[in-house]
């Protein structure tokens, strides 16, 4: 049975207008009292990291602005939405939070267990995609306003979509890429692949960029699904591809990460890490940032693949580490999150969390947030 997608908020509505953003409007009716999403600032990729960039500010030191508990572990990082902070867990629901106050403004249920993070797609942020899992797997598309169920899609995805604006790009845990329109679902192109697909596509320029599971790095056109490039990488490819200008980084299941040209496909360098690395990868100061099983975060030199840089923790990393121009943050399964100089590896900062970290770290202009395995979603600021 469908549930919509509604958030139902205790006790009195209330309404939030935040400068230069469309407010929240909260309503009662039948159905209870109906938490209506805002749209974004932000276009295009939503919590996805795709291009290379990073994020002015949100320099160390940083304050704990709040702490909140969610129902379960959490399915994937923290989403930042305009005014809100959401966080999938696996119970499954989806928890809103106020970012600003840290209010609990509800959680919403799903109706089979989701299996890869939810993205926001549409030039406002619009819909809200969800990878429904069970007996007959779906995409689901849902419309934050009217809490509608806009469009489906069958089809096992355990990995996160990309989108831009009006595309949506699916990458199947079958095998293969698939383009949808975000407005109805319609399918514009279907790129095949040699094996399945268990990290997220990423979308640079006028390129779609994936890895398969049989260690093919493929390179297709986004007009129409056309192969430009493919590329073998000797190992599962269990990382997102990260571009910067004429590179297209990603890494294997056997702990190498390697660069190729964005424009070919030839391959330029490889670095053998010898650990399960993070499944993104972060850049910054022409160095890349990589994350380790082995406790180890590493910066590698983007021209040549030298490590630049090592900074240790305790525990092993497993989530993507996030970048600044100065900063780089990761959470460890030590407990602790931290700050690194990108230039130096030197730490700047961190944080006695009340769990291990397994999840991405999620930055946006002004905050930072990490949720650990215990349950617990942190956002971090200079307020």
């Amino acid at each position: 049975k469908e549930r919509r997608g509604v958030i139902r908020l205790p006790g009195f509505a209330r309404a939030l207008v935040i400068a230069s953003m469309t407010p929240i409007a909260l309503t009662a009716g039948c159905a209870g009292k109906v938490f209506y999403l805002p749209s974004l600032i932000q276009t295009g990729d939503y919590g996805t990291r795709s291009e290379a960039r990073f994020w002015p500010g949100v320099e160390p030191p940083l304050r704990l602005l709040w702490q909140h508990k969610v129902d379960s572990y959490p399915l994937g990082e923290a989403l930042f939405a305009g005014p809100l902070l959401l966080q999938l867990t696996t119970s499954p629901k989806l928890h809103a939070f106020d970012r600003y106050n840290g209010g609990r403004l509800g959680r919403q249920g799903v109706s089979e267990g989701v299996c890869a993070p939810p993205r926001l797609v549409g030039s406002s942020g619009a819909l809200l995609i969800l990878a429904e899992a069970g007996e007959k797997p779906i995409l689901r598309a849902m419309n934050r306003q009217t809490r509608k169920t806009e469009w489906t899609f069958a089809g096992a995805v355990c990995a996160p979509v990309a989108a831009r604006n009006d595309t949506v790009i699916v990458p199947l845990e079958t095998g293969g890429l698939v383009a949808l329109a975000a407005g109805d679902g319609s399918e514009l192109w279907r790129a095949e692949t040699v094996a399945g697909l268990v990290a997220g596509p990423t979308l640079s320029g006028d390129t779609v960029f994936a890895g398969d599971l049989k260690g093919n790095l493929v390179a297709v056109s986004l007009r129409d699904g056309s192969e430009i490039w493919s590329a073998e990488m000797g190992a599962s490819v269990r990382s997102q591809p990260l571009v910067d200008g004429g590179r297209v980084f990603a890494s294997t299941g056997s702990g190498v990460t390697q660069a190729f040209d964005v424009q070919t496909g030839e391959a330029l360098w490889q670095r053998p890490l010898g650990a399960l690395l993070t499944p993104g990868l972060a850049l910054a100061d022409s160095v890349l940032i990589v994350g380790s099983s082995d406790r180890v975060l590493y910066a590698l030199d983007v021209e040549q693949g030298g490590i630049v840089w090592q900074f240790e923790t305790r525990g092993a990393i497993r989530g993507a580490p996030a970048a600044t121009a100065e900063t780089v943050y990761t959470g460890s399964c030590d407990g602790f999150v931290y700050a690194v100089n990108v230039k130096t590896g030197e730490l700047k900062w961190k944080f006695r969390l009340d769990g291990p970290v397994t999840q991405s770290v999620t930055l946006d202009q002004k905050a930072m947030s990490v949720t650990t395995d215990a349950g617990t979603v942190y956002l971090f600021g200079k307020g």
